[in-house]
């Protein structure tokens, strides 16, 4: 009797086997579902001129930043310029004065500081002089092409005052084109040893060198209006760096 009834008990036994893991398994489902992952904040460029907890916008920021900063790219002599457009685009089509025409005079006000502030980040940013001074700076604690250039050596002294004497008397075209390439010369491997220490972490050196390349680019600022002065054709409207 006790074997006629062992199939029935064990199929007895495998559906109660499969319910109970049926029912495991539901509910784990359900346990799982139930914790979702909380959602997380999504970050939008100019984000910080907005309060936090009533969207308001404001014109000064609780920890001022630099302008790499404010452009959303990393610090430092090289930048990747279509990141920077890119973003400068977002930032405008954001923070435009004009996008709040319809606001308050005190927020039309902010809007303006904002984009004035914007607008002189993106300024240092895209001008490789300005933007390694500023990477320098942030490392330094100070703006090295802002200090006394009573620091600056005697020997750059005296070869940027003979440089722009030459220029300054120069009568031919072909002259003046050897002054400027020269001076191009020295241009692009002042730029390129700047980079280097940077790159290395000799910061100072770096500075030193920015300034002699500052005095460089001036120079060649006066070789263009020398050209245009006289109405020859040099190239030194186009930029170098």
């Amino acid at each position: 009797e006790v074997t006629r009834c062992m199939p029935c008990l064990v199929s007895i036994l495998q559906r109660k086997i499969a319910y109970a893991k049926l029912n495991y398994s539901t509910n784990t489902i359900r346990l799982c579902s139930s914790r979702v992952p909380p959602r997380k904040e999504t970050f939008k460029l100019g984000d910080c001129f907005f309060d936090k907890d009533t969207g308001v916008l404001r014109s000064s920021l609780k920890r001022e930043k630099n302008e790499f900063e404010l452009l959303s790219i990393p610090a430092g002599i090289d930048v990747d310029m279509r990141k920077v457009e890119a973003n400068m685009r977002a930032l405008q089509r954001r923070l435009h004065p004009d996008k709040f025409a319809q606001k308050s005079q005190e927020e039309r006000k902010k809007a303006e500081l904002v984009s004035a502030k914007i607008n002189a980040a993106y300024a240092i940013i895209r001008d490789p002089l300005t933007r390694a001074n500023s990477a320098i700076a942030l490392k330094l604690g100070r703006d090295v092409l802002a200090e006394d250039s009573a620091n600056v050596d005697m020997e750059l002294l005296t070869e940027i005052l003979e440089t722009r004497e030459a220029v300054d008397e120069c009568q031919d075209e072909m002259q003046l084109r050897q002054i400027c390439d020269q001076n191009d010369s020295l241009i692009r491997s002042t730029h390129r040893d700047v980079h280097d220490l940077y790159i290395s972490g000799d910061f100072e050196s770096a500075a030193h060198l920015l300034v002699r390349l500052q005095y460089y680019l001036k120079i060649r600022l006066e070789i263009r209006h020398k050209s245009e002065e006289y109405g020859w054709a040099l190239h030194c409207a186009v930029p170098i760096i």
